[in-house]
């Protein structure tokens, strides 16, 4: 599972409008491998929250620099590093 970018409810630029089911997020391990990658920048999560929730969901941590929030109207187009990093979770 590759998790890009997860706010933090307890943040307080958290969009609760927009993100509603996030209020509930769980921090516990997930049963899949998975990689969590943040921007050290995000408005939405600090990188060292995104560090401690992969940490709980017993995740590897990738920090993907000053990119701001990861998402569709980042401008990052294709994203070749994202790539990389999904074709390496799931590399066997």
């Amino acid at each position: 599972m590759l998790l890009v970018a997860p706010p933090d409810p307890a943040g307080e630029a958290f969009p609760r409008a927009a993100a509603p089911s996030f209020s509930g997020l769980a921090v516990r391990p997930l049963t899949c491998r998975s990689t969590v990658v943040a921007s050290s920048d995000d408005p939405y999560c600090a990188v060292e929250v995104a560090r401690g929730f992969a940490s709980g969901w017993g995740s590897a941590f990738r920090n993907a620099g000053h990119l701001g929030h990861l998402n569709a109207a980042s401008g990052l187009g294709e994203w070749d590093w994202g790539r990389a990093v999904l074709d390496d979770l799931v590399r066997v």
